[in-house]
């Protein structure tokens, strides 16, 4: 309306960007086993981005404001980098039906979810957590996600949990995935701690940030293996 109205109004409306993201951060390091193998297939984490359809989610939820993008750094950093902002998010479910499927996750359940290919006959299933509340945009979104991943075959159930009590649940990974979002990303080489894993409640790593924040006296941390490239990143 405002907008609508600039020059009989005699203003002008300028919009400022917003650095932030809204991501999904499958913990890599989840005490469910299962998950936390399957999370760290990088196969499955692209067949994941591939499920979501951006593009509708920033029409019905932000108004079309927004911008699709990986978490990475922004159009205004110096380290920004359009191949790695843009990889892997058009919407195409078929090519992440073909990756899951590639990746021996072919077996369904009565209700089209896929199973674990270990033989138990369990449905690949995870909640993804926060504290936005029904009614927030980032509530619609995150719905908009579980209808998504459940087209190719993934449930994925959002979870509201009150603040503190979801503050408890990545203190102690006790978190299979956040709904979480993603800031500090014009100047990440001044504050890198979410492209390190190691700010915990963008949950993507938990263990292995709780073990690198407290030298590894938290009894909650783990230690990555020692060839695991997340070293890399934190050198």
């Amino acid at each position: 309306l405002f907008k609508e109205n600039e020059k009989k109004g005699g203003y002008q409306i300028h919009l400022s960007p917003q650095a932030s993201h809204l991501a999904l951060h499958m913990n890599m390091t989840t005490k469910n086993q299962r998950l936390r193998a399957l999370f760290q297939v990088r196969q499955f984490r692209i067949a994941v981005s591939y499920a979501i359809n951006r593009e509708k989610m920033n029409d019905l939820v932000y108004d079309g404001m927004c911008t699709p993008r990986q978490y990475s750094p922004d159009e205004g950093s110096p380290q920004y980098y359009e191949k790695l902002s843009n990889a892997y998010i058009e919407y195409a479910p078929e090519k992440a039906d073909a990756l899951l499927d590639d990746m021996g996750l072919t077996e369904r359940d009565a209700e089209g979810f896929r199973k674990f290919n270990d033989g138990s006959g369990d449905t690949v299933s995870f909640v993804f957590e926060h504290h936005t509340q029904a009614g927030d945009p980032g509530e619609d979104a995150a719905q908009m996600v579980m209808r998504d991943l459940a087209a190719v075959g993934i449930k994925a159930t959002y979870k509201y949990f009150e603040r503190s009590l979801y503050t408890q649940h990545y203190e102690a990974n006790d978190i299979e995935a956040g709904w979480a979002g993603g800031d500090r990303s014009i100047l990440p080489i001044v504050t890198p701690w979410i492209f390190m894993g190691t700010q915990i409640d963008r949950e993507w790593a938990v263990a292995w940030g709780l073990w690198y924040n407290s030298n590894g006296t938290d009894p909650n941390g783990e230690e990555p293996p020692a060839d695991h490239w997340i070293r890399t990143i934190w050198e």
